[in-house]
């Protein structure tokens, strides 16, 4: 493309044409693969794809397109550099703390079904009415962790105002009532269930900071559960 080429494209998308706004684009699309090339060249996370880089970088050409104005010293590649970069670098760190809040909140599942379900394999001759049985009773059980979490809350009325999912009454005399329970469990039994469903600590991580092991871990969660669905 020519010089004048360029100035004419350029002055047409400043008029709005929305043509020369995805001629543009296109033009500059292969500026945006070299930026991202290089920034994915020395990632330091190997979980991600070249795509997620240069997606980010889209975006951030065109928010340059947008705020780049007639008349600008500095020439459009200069003046989308530092955007474009700045896109994918933000991008790949807001992907990076969201994928590490979903392994982090996956693991914390794992533990509690796996603890959970330790003893309950099913047998050769199991009726239909015991499987059911022993299927429910984990359902109830994942069922009581959901409102530990929520339970957190109880002592907060301004965060149940804003929440919708804490105005119903009986749930929050529900999450009351575990949590009264848990103040009668034996010291370990509740300092687990504590630290796993209120501040969300891995099995791993409680076993390290009480010195046990993790499947003793697991064995004091699942019996403290049994004794509030028990008590419920």
């Amino acid at each position: 493309m020519t010089q004048q080429e360029d100035a004419s494209l350029w002055d047409s998308f400043w008029r709005g044409c929305d043509s020369a706004r995805e001629s543009l684009i296109a033009l500059y699309a292969p500026y945006v693969r070299v930026v991202a090339a290089k920034l994915f060249s020395s990632r330091s996370d190997p979980g991600f794809e070249f795509d997620d880089y240069l997606q980010f970088g889209m975006v951030g050409l065109i928010e340059s397109l947008d705020r780049y104005r007639r008349g600008s010293e500095a020439t459009f590649k200069t003046f989308a550099y530092y955007r474009v970069r700045g896109a994918i670098l933000d991008g790949v760190a807001g992907l990076s703390d969201r994928q590490r809040q979903i392994s982090h909140y996956a693991r914390l599942r794992k533990d509690r079904l796996t603890s959970l379900s330790a003893g309950t394999v099913a047998e050769d001759e199991e009726s239909i009415d015991d499987a059911l049985n022993r299927i429910g009773d984990v359902v109830v059980d994942l069922a009581i962790g959901v409102l530990m979490e929520g339970s957190a809350f109880c002592h907060d009325e301004s965060a149940m105002a804003d929440d919708p999912r804490y105005r119903d009454f009986e749930l929050r005399q529900m999450q009351g009532r575990v949590m009264r329970i848990i103040d009668d469990l034996s010291t370990d039994q509740a300092k687990v269930l504590r630290l796993h469903y209120l501040q969300d600590w891995p099995f791993d991580d409680i076993a390290e900071h009480m010195g046990l092991s993790k499947g003793r871990i697991s064995q004091l969660h699942k019996k403290a559960i049994a004794e509030i669905r028990e008590l419920l």
